[in-house]
């Protein structure tokens, strides 16, 4: 398939937007596909790696941490980890990639009008496509303890919490995507601000040390901790989410799809040429 202009010009921006999007579909996918080869290409477990890696990372941090915190039930603090790092990875990932995203795309949008979204987009899928499958390795240590929380809140809320997932960090991908063609030092910046936040998130430190009120400002300014509360809650407990968490995860996925909106709307196609 060729991938042409689109014409209907004196259609709504909107439509023909939407339009392009659809034109460019296997465009979209091909570049996700193409990420996944380069990312486990050559490797021996291939994907399995997106699994693999978290478990061994949260083998030893659980084993240090449930030592320290003095924690009597490893094997279920073991889940807890396991369950915050493949989300973490998720959100990390997107953080830095995003960034390129645009970047690596100069080829394809400096030869033809191809919406901007289709790479933007690019690292929020790909990505989802890897925590899917270190997913999948959760299932498998909830199977192993016997306790995997099946009933009408896991089933419900588990493709959900993949969902809200993807609509939290898509619009993240698309601002830190223009962002990175005018400011070349972010991603050094954005690395440190992911270091400092993982250590001020819940990935490895039980959620109850973050119910101190002096970490309500915390709390309020760092999404991330409504995140994997809503994530744990689904797919580790099996509980129904609560009032609060929705609002909350609500009221920054709005902000941020603003915020992507003004941002690309100001940018428009002139963007391409601080490619």
């Amino acid at each position: 398939m060729s991938y042409v202009n689109v014409n209907g010009r004196s259609m709504p921006f909107v439509i023909r937007y939407i339009i392009e999007l659809f034109t460019y579909r296997h465009l979209m996918w091909s570049l996700v596909g193409s990420d996944l080869r380069s990312r486990f290409r050559r490797s021996y477990f291939g994907i399995l790696w997106s699994l693999v890696q978290p478990l061994g990372f949260a083998l030893a941090l659980a084993y240090v941490w449930a030592n320290l915190l003095v924690i009597p039930d490893y094997w279920t603090f073991l889940v807890y980890v396991y369950a915050g790092l493949i989300v973490w990875e998720y959100f990390s990932n997107c953080v830095v990639s995003s960034q390129d995203s645009l970047l690596n795309g100069e080829g394809y949008l400096k030869q033809t009008r191809i919406p901007f979204l289709v790479f933007q987009l690019r690292p929020a899928m790909s990505g989802l496509v890897v925590l899917a499958a270190a997913f999948c390795g959760l299932i498998g240590l909830q199977v192993i303890m016997g306790k995997v929380p099946i009933g009408l809140a896991w089933a419900v809320q588990t493709p959900a919490a993949f969902v809200v997932l993807f609509l939290f960090m898509a619009p993240m991908c698309i601002v830190l995507s223009v962002l990175g063609t005018q400011f070349r030092d972010l991603k050094h910046l954005s690395t440190m601000v992911v270091s400092a936040l993982f250590l001020l998130s819940p990935v490895m430190f039980e959620r109850a040390m973050f119910d101190s009120d002096k970490l309500q400002l915390l709390r309020l300014l760092n999404p991330m901790i409504t995140v994997l509360d809503m994530f744990r809650a689904a797919v580790v407990h099996g509980e129904w989410w609560t009032q609060e968490q929705g609002i909350t995860i609500g009221c920054w996925i709005v902000g941020l799809w603003t915020m992507a909106i003004i941002v690309t709307v100001r940018a428009g196609r002139r963007l391409v040429f601080a490619i």
